[in-house]
């Protein structure tokens, strides 16, 4: 997603984003447990994009670009509003605002002509972005009513107490 520029991608910027807003740290981020909301969300991720058709991923992954890309201009704009951080201090919303508008324009140029030519193709296409939308809405709803959750990693301790019974 940084198109080449490792600094630009993702977890690179929102990791940026971090420092900026609270100086955390990528020490800081993986001492904090992976929560479900997240996993559940990339889980259906990697399965619409593998074990589907890919009208199907494609479609999902269209969908959730063009959100983000809606959704990380109000973001970014909250930021600056709510004067947690000047506007030239926002990354990764300020970043995906636009990039993603691209990205989500290349995924609905290779569904394109599926959907105009082939009924079947229209019908995965439209299931796609429909999903797409769906776990997008979700991932955001369920970590806002997660927002109060805190928790450490905990895994090393409980593989610990498994393996030592």
């Amino acid at each position: 997603h940084g198109e080449g520029d490792l600094s630009r991608r993702h977890g690179a910027t929102f990791l940026e984003l971090l420092r900026r807003l609270a100086g955390l740290s990528q020490a800081d981020v993986e001492a904090r447990a992976f929560w479900p909301e997240v996993r559940a969300f990339n889980a259906v991720l990697a399965s619409a994009c593998v074990l589907d058709d890919w009208e199907i991923g494609a479609g999902c992954l269209g969908m959730i670009e063009h959100m983000f890309a809606v959704i990380s201009a109000r973001i970014g704009r909250a930021l600056v509003t709510r004067g947690f951080l000047p506007e030239e201090r926002v990354v990764h919303y300020s970043l995906h605002e636009e990039l993603d508008v691209r990205h989500s324009d290349d995924f609905f140029a290779a569904l394109r002509a599926t959907y105009e030519s082939d009924a079947r193709g229209r019908g995965l296409v439209d299931q796609g972005l429909r999903l797409g939308a769906y776990v997008f809405d979700r991932l955001y709803r369920d970590l806002y009513a997660a927002r109060a959750r805190r928790r450490l990693a905990e895994v090393p301790r409980l593989q610990e107490r498994i393996y030592a019974e």
